[in-house]
């Protein structure tokens, strides 16, 4: 089966693109993006949807002004529209500058979105993007909710009518890359990709070919293992739901926890309880090990104690109850 009809198998089986549909395509110039463009639009006629792009230009590196004329370029050679923007990303405040160019990256594809109508947004990533993202959030902690990786689809975050698509997710990069050679397709390359700074670089040229010599099948197998997640975890996830009309009371911008319902609930579901929690508070999402801190917090403390949490997110532990605040709510 060739990659055109593996991406087209792919799409059917999850209901990525649908008739009728109008998509967005978050395109860099890289190879992964080239090759999705060039899919979708050999399928856009068989599939009946429209297809749009954008790039977005982080201004992070001396050869990004080139990309955006080469994505400019590419998007007139296949007759199709394309929004282009710049923002200096290395001047905004706040986090990292990977967490600060993915906010950036979301609003941008959300305001696009909505200057389309579209209703779904493909990226590009793909098999490996995957394995490399579970290795990561091992390295970094993380729980079943991280070991599932990226989803194949979606919703876009404060917009579910819009649908985030992945549909090269089930594809390695190496197919990828015979794909474009096979159909002379020219793309850019983003040298940065080859620093050993970066964490995931390291993991994509360090660790992957030496767990390969255990496995040479890793990136398959560690992919596999993000969908079993992703199945466990709406199984908890639609569990704990169950729960929370006992367990959450919303007052004053508050959430009060009460401990003693809390206590009853299985304790595989408890995580997700306080994660479902923090949501409907509308804090950012907590790291494993903060809310391992905030379930201990409920177990072994006593009396009244508070606890201070990132995000600007504070827990205080009553006799009866635990009190969630957040400044940003």
């Amino acid at each position: 089966m060739d990659l055109l009809d593996k991406v087209k198998q792919t799409i059917k089986k999850h209901f990525l693109i649908e008739t009728g549909d109008r998509v967005l395509l978050g395109i860099s110039g890289g190879p992964d993006s080239v090759a999705l463009l060039d899919i979708l639009f050999r399928l856009k006629k068989r599939l009946k949807f429209s297809l749009f792009l954008c790039h977005l230009n982080h201004c992070l590196r001396k050869e990004a002004e080139e990309e955006a004329h080469f994505v400019e370029e590419l998007a007139n050679s296949y007759s199709l529209p394309i929004t282009i923007a710049k923002r200096n990303v290395s001047k905004i405040k706040g986090a990292s500058l990977e967490e600060k160019a993915r906010e950036v990256r979301y609003r941008f594809f959300t305001r696009t979105a909505q200057e389309y109508q579209v209703n779904k947004i493909a990226i590009a990533h793909n098999l490996d993007d995957q394995a490399e993202t579970v290795l990561l959030r091992v390295i970094r902690g993380t729980g079943l909710l991280g070991l599932g990786g990226m989803k194949i689809s979606r919703p876009l975050k404060n917009n579910p009518r819009i649908q985030i698509i992945r549909p090269l997710l089930e594809v390695k990069r190496k197919e990828i890359l015979d794909y474009l050679k096979e159909k002379d397709l020219v793309f850019v390359t983003d040298n940065s990709n080859k620093s050993r700074i970066y964490l995931r670089n390291r993991i994509r040229l360090e660790l992957l070919p030496l767990l390969a010599e255990y496995n040479p099948r890793i990136k398959e197998s560690l992919a596999k293992l993000a969908v079993a997640c992703q199945d466990d975890f709406a199984f908890i996830e639609k569990s704990a739901f169950l729960f929370l009309p006992k367990i959450l009371k919303r007052k004053d911008k508050k959430v009060m926890i009460n401990i003693k319902e809390f206590l009853k609930t299985p304790k595989s579901l408890q995580k997700e309880i306080l994660r479902l929690a923090l949501k409907s508070l509308s804090a950012k999402p907590l790291s494993f090990s903060a809310i391992d801190s905030l379930q201990s917090l409920i177990i072994k403390g006593k009396g009244k104690v508070s606890l201070s949490l990132p995000g600007k997110l504070k827990a205080t532990r009553l006799h009866q109850d635990l009190v969630l605040s957040c400044t940003n709510s």
